[in-house]
């Protein structure tokens, strides 16, 4: 016979709000400097990412840059994390 397929709903308003439901987490604007390995070379990058702390925001623009230039984290090299 066919499965049970109960509708999911969106959080109301207050569910969203109240402590119970919502885990909210305080972000600084990071800047994240750093090179990576490219067809001509090594290039330069700059960018500003909002993150937990450091750590994250490095985590981040690893992904992010291996993601977008198709690099694997050895080609990747961060050379500062500074907060705004």
């Amino acid at each position: 016979m066919g499965r049970d397929r109960t509708a999911t709903r969106p959080y109301s308003e207050s569910e969203r709000t109240s402590g119970s439901r919502a885990h909210f987490r305080y972000m600084s604007e990071y800047t994240v400097s750093g090179r990576f390995q490219s067809r001509d070379g090594w290039q330069a990058f700059e960018t500003e990412i909002e993150a937990e702390n450091e750590s994250v925001a490095e985590e981040h623009v690893l992904a992010e840059m291996g993601s977008r230039h198709n690099r694997n984290r050895r080609q990747i090299e961060v050379e500062g994390v500074e907060a705004q």
